[in-house]
């Protein structure tokens, strides 16, 4: 593991996607969706992963050439790709193409109505993760549209592992973390609920206790595959240990409540 180095690839965005125009991509107020507008859970193409108050997480799987249905995006998400991707969103009027690499992350507005198309010639896979509360990203506190996060990259002296926060808004922050074998994060306290989103295969131990408590807590075993997802509930002091043997990649997505 590289101190200082962004596990993320040069092609990574973190850019706000806007079909047209910035208010393009929201239906008018008070027009009704297209009669033949779905739900992601009743798409085929959409498997709920993961459901809580705060936040629910799909796996998008499309066959080369392969389009979902027009499905409701009524909320800001987010796309976590698995694999080299040429996809496209459209509503028939308007057209988002993105270019993503295997752990690329991109915010996605919502408030339209869209397809999502592979046009590649292999399968794309990604996770989609939907916030409850609103994401907000034009009026991020930093990232997104806003400035760059200050503070850049935290860790060990040793470089054995590195956090940096990708973005903050009132509702939610997006933190990078990359781990080497047998290193861990020292404890953390974790006020809200906190989404895990494996980017590379990770085994963690994680000894989870009560904040303020003198409980010592119990020990968690944690493995999981790109794209899968563990919870932290918030209220909990976590301190995780990679006890892999390679490099253990992943996001952290902190859900505030909504105002």
């Amino acid at each position: 593991m590289k101190p200082g180095i962004r596990y993320f690839t040069a092609a990574a965005v973190f850019a706000l996607c806007a079909a047209g125009a910035a208010g393009a991509q929201k239906a008018p107020r008070g027009q009704a969706p297209p009669a033949d507008t779905v739900e992601l859970s009743a798409d085929p193409a959409f498997r709920l992963t993961f459901t809580s108050d705060r936040v629910q997480v799909y796996r998008l799987d499309l066959g080369p050439q392969a389009a979902t249905q027009l499905d409701r995006h009524d909320r800001d998400y987010l796309v976590v790709s698995l694999t080299s991707s040429r996809l496209q969103a459209t509503d028939g009027t308007h057209t988002n193409n993105l270019a993503l690499e295997p752990e690329a992350l991109q915010v996605m507005k919502g408030g339209w109505p869209h397809r999502i198309a592979n046009q590649g010639d292999t399968a794309a896979a990604a996770v989609i993760i939907i916030p409850a509360a609103k994401l907000d990203p034009e009026h991020a506190m930093c990232g997104l549209a806003a400035r760059q996060c200050r503070g850049g990259e935290i860790g060990d002296e040793l470089g054995k592992y590195t956090e940096s926060i990708l973005f903050d808004t009132p509702t939610a922050k997006l933190t990078q973390a990359e781990i080497a074998p047998g290193a861990q994060i020292p404890p953390t306290d974790y006020v809200n609920p906190v989404l895990i989103i494996a980017t590379t295969e990770i085994h963690f131990t994680d000894r989870r206790s009560l904040t303020d408590s003198q409980d010592e807590g119990k020990e968690l075993d944690l493995q999981l595959k790109p794209g899968d997802t563990a919870y932290i509930p918030g209220g909990t002091t976590e301190i995780m240990k990679n006890a892999g043997k390679d490099d253990a990649r992943f996001v952290l997505l902190t859900l505030r409540p909504a105002e």
